[in-house]
């Protein structure tokens, strides 16, 4: 059975074998007690130290099997929903610097703060619809159906702010629209893939090392 699993696995077919312990190739009738044993695949086997449902049924079905992917890709679904956002606010800002508008206000009077906060309360004007809609989509589907709704909404704000402020540093580094448009978006995505090493190293990685991944 060993060999033939590694036949299997080398082309992606073998699942799990069952091992009778009591049972060999000279047995001719089967004992009062069968024993066995199930070889499975390792990657197909669910991890004993995570806290599963308590109801085994729940594993097989749908609505448990599109938790556990959501859990997943729900970061990712976050961080692609906002690029498009990104790109656009760091282009106007690195725009205005491009054009020398920046200059011509100051020129008038007008504060470098001032400026700032102009962009933020525009970005974040924008954004906070996008949350809204978010929010309501994700209730409206009972995607987290036992969460609060305002919760959910104060936290995805909280992200569109986080958002915000990567998009004004990013800005700094560019003069040049199209070319912050087209870095940010692939910036922003690349500042998300630490997360994808914390959660499949989860087990093996240090406090200290998910604090310095999260910074």
């Amino acid at each position: 059975m060993i060999h033939q699993a590694l036949y299997l696995l080398e082309e992606n077919k073998f699942w799990a074998g069952v091992v009778f312990m009591d049972m060999y190739p000279w047995t001719t009738s089967v004992p009062p007690h069968v024993k066995y044993k199930i070889r499975m695949d390792i990657d197909a086997v669910e991890r004993t130290n995570k806290i599963k449902d308590s109801e085994s049924h729940a594993l097989s079905s749908f609505f448990c099997s599109f938790m556990i992917t959501l859990n997943r890709c729900f970061p990712m679904f976050m961080v692609l929903a906002w690029i498009y956002s990104v790109s656009m606010t760091v282009k106007s800002i690195v725009l205005e610097k491009e054009l020398r508008l920046k200059e011509t206000l100051k020129a008038m009077g007008v504060d470098n703060g001032v400026i700032w906060y102009t962009w933020f309360i525009d970005s974040f004007i924008l954004m906070t619809a996008s949350t809204v809609l978010l929010t309501a989509i994700i209730m409206g589907g009972k995607v987290l159906n036992y969460s609060d709704p305002l919760l959910v909404f104060f936290f995805l704000l909280t992200f569109t702010v986080a958002t915000i402020m990567q998009c004004f540093l990013m800005s700094a580094f560019f003069n040049k629209a199209n070319l912050a448009a087209a870095c940010s978006g692939i910036i922003y995505f690349t500042l998300y893939l630490p997360h994808i090493l914390c959660f499949a190293w989860q087990d093996r990685i240090t406090k200290n090392m998910k604090l310095a991944a999260v910074c």
